[in-house]
């Protein structure tokens, strides 16, 4: 990798504290990792960005269109809104054209509108698509529940798109949450066409750049052909995209033998086969396994 061409890691975090954000970092930095990393950040406090920053951690703001009224905070999809909710993608197109690049003018306004978990999306392809900054390798994760015992970029990742399987014994018709977001993004008949299919997590994704940017722009398009926004329904566009061959150079590594270990569904009983890998995400899930991980890290900041 030359030095004009850094690995990029991206999250995004909403009203998140040091303390919950120090595991991700800590472990990242622990790594030996020499690329960057952005967190595009909602809601947090000073004292979080002073942290981050001092871990080299670099914090975009993720903007959101909200209201406050007294105690509450309302945003478009919020429930007083249901009726407009399936007319956002045809008022964001609309509100697009007069800027002088539509397409990225969509980008951003579908990035103040949506829902958290969609959001980040629309974030990430703003980002790689405006920066001037040749970015070698980028890594799309989760924050609150990744932790890295290895620099996720030290590791022949091949000239394809990075995209992991969770537990094999599950699918996305026997799952219930994957099940009930496909259901509600996509109606009866793709869960009972994809109802076999295995479940691709939509929280990291690692590749090259351009296969990265090109999974975004897919992900995009059909995030904004939902008729509404629900925390989840990512996942299922996601996982509609890839079983659908939409995204170009996708390659999907079945749980634990790429660089990542998706741990949430994994029956305590095996979660030890999968623990030495780069990354361990949904670590959380089980007490044990995030006790010593976390208790490795220590007291130091």
């Amino acid at each position: 990798m030359s030095a004009t061409s850094p690995n990029l890691i991206l999250g995004a975090v909403e009203g998140m504290s040091w303390q919950a954000l120090r595991p991700f970092v800590l472990s990242l930095r622990r790594t030996g990792f020499n690329g960057e990393a952005v967190l595009f950040a909602a809601g947090i406090d000073r004292v979080t960005k002073r942290s981050l920053a001092s871990c080299g951690v670099q914090v975009r703001a993720l903007r959101r269109a909200q209201l406050s009224l007294g105690r509450r905070t309302i945003q478009p999809y919020d429930a007083v809104f249901a009726r407009l909710h399936a007319h956002y993608p045809a008022i964001i197109r609309q509100a697009s054209r007069p800027f002088r690049e539509p397409k990225s003018a969509v980008t951003r306004i579908a990035a103040l509108v949506s829902v958290r978990d969609t959001r980040r999306f629309f974030a990430y392809l703003d980002y790689l698509s405006s920066t001037d900054v040749s970015y070698e390798n980028v890594m799309l994760t989760d924050v609150r529940d990744v932790f890295f015992q290895a620099d996720p970029f030290a590791f022949d990742l091949g000239d394809v798109l990075n995209c992991f399987l969770e537990d094999s014994a599950e699918t996305l018709g026997t799952q219930p949450h994957n099940r009930k977001w496909l259901q509600a993004a996509f109606g009866g008949d793709v869960v009972q066409e994809m109802s076999g299919r295995p479940i691709v997590c939509a929280c990291v994704t690692v590749g090259p750049r351009e296969l990265v940017v090109q999974y975004l722009e897919v992900m995009a398009d059909f995030l904004l052909r939902l008729p509404h926004q629900s925390v989840g329904l990512d996942q299922a566009v996601h996982n509609y995209v890839l079983h659908k061959g939409l995204v170009p150079g996708a390659r999907l590594i079945p749980n634990g033998d790429g660089i990542v270990s998706t741990l949430g569904i994994v029956p305590d009983e095996r979660v030890s086969e999968l623990l030495s890998s780069a990354v361990l995400h949904q670590y959380d899930r089980h007490p044990a396994v995030a006790a010593r991980l976390l208790h490795s890290l220590g007291t130091a900041t």
